[in-house]
């Protein structure tokens, strides 16, 4: 774990990271927020809910809906 107090900068590396929260888990930017990998998966065992002010996009080789 580095953290640069001049820059502000936060660096985590690890083989495996999991964060848990019993309440709530939230990320917040006031730029851009990225999710990259191999597979990445979202579920919500209740309500799922994806807004934007903007343009929306979905795409990829195959996109199934239903």
């Amino acid at each position: 774990m580095t953290l640069n107090g001049e820059s502000g900068a936060v660096s985590i590396e690890a083989d495996s990271i999991s964060l848990t929260g019993t309440n709530r888990v939230r990320m917040e930017s006031d730029n851009t927020v990225a999710l990259e990998a191999a597979q990445v998966s979202a579920k919500a065992n209740s309500n799922l809910k994806l807004e934007s002010a903007g343009t929306a996009s979905l795409g990829g080789s195959t996109v199934s809906v239903g």
